[in-house]
């Protein structure tokens, strides 16, 4: 079962791969690429991002990304392919490995964490969850920043920001 899902993750990177290189990679210029990085970097960084950058002795900044739903895939993709524009294909992977029985325990979670949030998202169902991850209408958490690390085989570290101590601190 192991070696299949390893064989899985690979055959999806390779797709990935494949996909990012067919979208940008012939078209797109190293100067557009480095235009496109200058432009999403005028943000200017949070302490969170300060304090993270010293702790690891880094230095880190602030990409922009587009408030449409699929923030965090547009993350992954900026980190992955140097480009925001993977990330509904990103969705797509998610969306694909979630239908897998072995995933049951991530989706349930999934699930779960979108209903703890309350409000109209109380008693969404499985079906509700699902269709509003494609959509955007639901934003992506732990359990799918889980699952894409999975498939991506990345290690994925979250920091939450500790404003009383005033400094980020990694929280899984």
């Amino acid at each position: 079962v192991q070696r299949d899902q390893q064989d899985r993750f690979q055959a999806i990177e390779e797709r990935l791969a494949a996909i990012a290189d067919k979208r940008f990679g012939n078209r797109r210029s190293q100067k557009k690429v480095t235009d496109t990085v200058q432009s999403a970097l005028k943000v200017e960084p949070t302490p969170a991002v300060h304090s993270i950058s010293q702790q690891l002795g880094e230095q880190m900044v602030v990409l922009k990304t587009l408030g449409n739903g699929h923030c965090l895939e547009a993350a992954i993709s900026w980190l992955r392919f140097q480009t925001p524009g993977m990330a509904k294909v990103l969705v797509e992977v998610l969306l694909e490995l979630y239908q897998d029985p072995a995933f049951a325990d991530l989706v349930q979670l999934g699930l779960a964490t979108c209903q703890a949030q309350g409000g109209d998202l109380q008693h969404v169902t499985l079906e509700g969850f699902l269709a509003g991850l494609k959509e955007g209408k639901i934003w992506s958490d732990h359990p799918e920043l889980r699952m894409l690390s999975l498939a991506l085989k990345a290690t994925v570290v979250v920091w939450q920001m500790d404003d009383e101590l005033g400094i980020a601190t990694p929280t899984c």
